[in-house]
């Protein structure tokens, strides 16, 4: 089958990073889109009834040209929201909120069934039933429950964050679950959420230092990280969810190097989930179930696929750092490198072999063998 090369920029970290920001921008944006169109096809006229001016907002942004900063986890498009257990008219104005702290205007009120905080940015409302807001020319005021109008700007931030390359990434914890509408799946770490951003901001120094290509790729994916407890003591885990776009979930406390990794490993699943929203990497022609040593047991050929994607972009991440002469970590790089390509060799003969991926799938698989193991 022949390769179609339009999702090989989310192949590997050095293949056309400009292709790559472009693709992730115009599939996000385009999904976020469509995804409030039809929450407000839904939910309109019940969001309509307790406010007013905010579905104006949500629709307006629906039909402009919007940015990937507005687009990435806005909460009327994060998938993992159950909607019969959530409020619609918070849900609306959760959503207006996050596209003020983006920049976007709007005048709006609304009540909500019950009180719940309302999150601008990295700013969280206390618990409220009846919201004003008035977003011009990036200044956001409100009013809370009918009280003084207040200045957002003047609030504290109360979310940890880490500045990796352009993008400010908050650290989520179980005080900002209510107001950031992502499921946690696992336990919360223990450990504080300014360890964690300290912990995260050594993993980035050695991203910039050792390997900025992959800083750059870990950038163009990561939109937060949620700190969740280890599967068991001495182990680490890490996840992402599809369409909970850039959230990276990861135990803590672990070692930089070890958070860089997952950070890699993670934000390569972040592709995969981005071009799923527009392709299918697979096309039901092979039935039939492939070893995979890294979960021990038989997988479809589309989730060796993604474990083929991630675990190779971190053997290019180790051999970064070790074209770095980073002395330090060599050993445990060579050690990364070698284990992880005794899997690869066998799962690559899989995909080479397989007639179940589409030709984006061959597409997004082809370029990165080529790499590996050039």
């Amino acid at each position: 089958m022949i390769a179609d090369r339009e999702f090989a920029p989310f192949s590997h970290a050095t293949l056309d990073p400009a292709g790559r920001l472009a693709l992730r921008n115009n599939l996000i944006v385009t999904a976020a889109q469509i995804q409030t169109t039809a929450f407000l096809r839904r939910h309109g006229v019940e969001v309509a009834r307790t406010s007013s001016g905010l579905t104006d907002v949500l629709s307006n942004w629906c039909q402009c040209r919007a940015s990937i900063h507005e687009a990435m986890l806005l909460p009327s498009a994060v998938r993992t929201i159950r909607e019969a257990d959530v409020d619609p008219v918070w849900l609306a104005a959760t959503s207006a909120a996050h596209l003020h702290a983006a920049g976007r205007d709007g005048e709006w009120r609304a009540t909500f069934a019950k009180p719940a905080p309302v999150r601008f940015g990295f700013r969280q409302t206390p618990p409220i039933s009846d919201l004003v807001v008035s977003a011009v020319g990036g200044r956001v005021e409100v009013s809370f429950d009918g009280g003084p109008v207040v200045d957002l700007s003047t609030m504290d931030a109360d979310v940890p964050s880490v500045r990796v390359n352009q993008v400010c990434v908050p650290i989520l914890g179980p005080q900002t679950q209510r107001a950031f509408p992502v499921d946690d799946s696992v336990e919360f770490a223990r450990c504080s959420l300014d360890e964690v951003a300290s912990e995260v901001a050594e993993a980035r120094s050695i991203l910039s230092q050792k390997a900025p290509a992959y800083l750059k790729w870990i950038e163009d994916a990561l939109s937060a990280v949620v700190p969740v407890e280890p599967p068991q003591e001495g182990a680490t885990q890490s996840f992402s969810l599809p369409g909970v776009h850039g959230v990276v979930f990861a135990s803590f406390p672990t070692s930089p190097l070890k958070i860089a990794e997952l950070l890699v490993h993670e934000c390569s699943h972040q592709y995969f989930h981005f071009g799923l929203l527009d392709t299918l990497f697979s096309n039901g022609m092979d039935d039939a179930l492939y070893w995979s040593p890294y979960v021990q047991k038989n997988r479809p050929i589309d989730r060796i696929l993604i474990a083929f994607h991630a675990f190779a972009n971190i053997v290019l991440f180790y051999r970064e750092c070790l074209v770095a002469g980073e002395s330090k970590w060599s050993q445990t790089a060579e050690m990364e490198i070698d284990s992880n390509l005794q899997h690869l060799v066998a799962m690559s003969g899989y995909l080479q072999n397989s007639r179940g991926l589409s030709p984006t799938g061959r597409g997004l698989f082809e370029p990165l063998r080529d790499e590996l193991f050039r």
